[in-house]
């Protein structure tokens, strides 16, 4: 496993921890930041897709709906994770501007879909065949 980026990975944790409203008052109102199940269920599945294919968000932030924000990139296509305040996790991968999958997922956590649609490479903890 690459020490760098698991070093990365480490400061992301510290970060979702960390993770509060953002200080501006557009569109928050009286919501509050990300809770402690939100931050969990992040750092959960970042870990998780980490062990599994070695990547990292290229993005971490707060949502308005008071969850965390997981945008993870290759090439053209994204894959969009919110862990909401209530536990749930939903994510969407997408190519361009076109949606190929969507789902509400939970632990323990799928990632065949990634493979599937090309967004990574067949799991090194898989047993080779």
């Amino acid at each position: 496993m690459d020490k760098e980026k698991v070093r990365v990975l480490l400061n992301l944790i510290i970060k979702i921890h960390k993770l509060e409203k953002p200080n501006d008052d557009y569109n928050w109102g009286k919501r509050e930041g990300p809770n402690l199940i939100s931050k969990t269920n992040a750092v959960m599945f970042m870990r998780e897709l980490f062990v599994a294919h070695e990547i990292l968000p290229v993005r971490v932030a707060p949502t308005i709906e008071e969850g965390i924000f997981l945008r993870y990139k290759n090439g053209y296509k994204d894959l969009i994770v919110e862990a909401y305040n209530d536990s749930d996790i939903g994510l969407i991968l997408t190519e361009g501007k076109k949606c190929m999958y969507n789902e509400d997922i939970s632990y323990p956590f799928d990632f065949s879909f990634l493979e599937k649609y090309n967004f990574v490479k067949r799991s090194k903890n898989e047993v080779q065949g």
